[in-house]
């Protein structure tokens, strides 16, 4: 819910200004060395952060691959999968609701559902 009202309420340069900052200090830290521990507190935070991320401008990744990073990569791929899965069912119930997203894009999405 987070991330469709950052997308209504912010002009599209400052919310790209935004996650910028955002990824750029993820990646300052993780090339300092920072590893987070794999604990619920920071799976649900950075579950948080990817959500917010990805609704309002689709690349959510980079929370939840900091915090799996030390996942192996059947295990990594499968847990990513399943977690894209059910945050882009409701970021596009977000955006839906927020009325960010029009019919097109929805007859898109299932279109390109099975793929």
């Amino acid at each position: 819910l987070a991330g469709a009202l950052l997308v209504v309420a912010l002009p599209a340069r400052h919310l790209a200004l935004l996650v910028a900052a955002v990824v750029l200090a993820g990646v300052t830290v993780s090339v300092a060395g920072y590893v987070p521990r794999q604990r619920r507190s920071s799976v649900v935070l950075a579950g948080m952060a990817s959500g917010l991320m990805g609704t309002a401008t689709s690349i959510g990744g980079p929370p939840m691959a900091m915090v799996w990073q030390r996942l192996g990569g059947p295990e990594l791929r499968a847990t990513m999968s399943a977690f894209f899965l059910a945050g882009s069912l409701m970021s596009l119930a977000a955006l839906t609701a927020a009325d960010a997203v029009g019919a097109h894009a929805l007859r898109g999405t299932a279109l390109l559902t099975p793929a």
